[in-house]
């Protein structure tokens, strides 16, 4: 979730990564980079509150 300048935008299942130690979570770099590429997209949408799943932003990539 991100909010900026009063807007909203929300990626759901976004996947991780766990220590099966200590159960840390965490989300790689290629992930992150992503989500942050998504999440400004929504909040660019002009929409007050953007939400979607993870998969619908993925699913055309090679």
């Amino acid at each position: 979730m991100v909010e900026c300048d009063g807007r909203v935008a929300v990626v759901s299942d976004v996947p991780m990564q766990e220590c099966p130690a200590c159960g840390e979570r965490w989300i790689s770099l290629e992930v992150a980079e992503r989500l942050d590429a998504i999440l400004h997209q929504l909040i660019s949408s002009g929409a007050e509150t953007a939400t979607g799943h993870w998969d619908s932003f993925t699913s055309s990539v090679a």
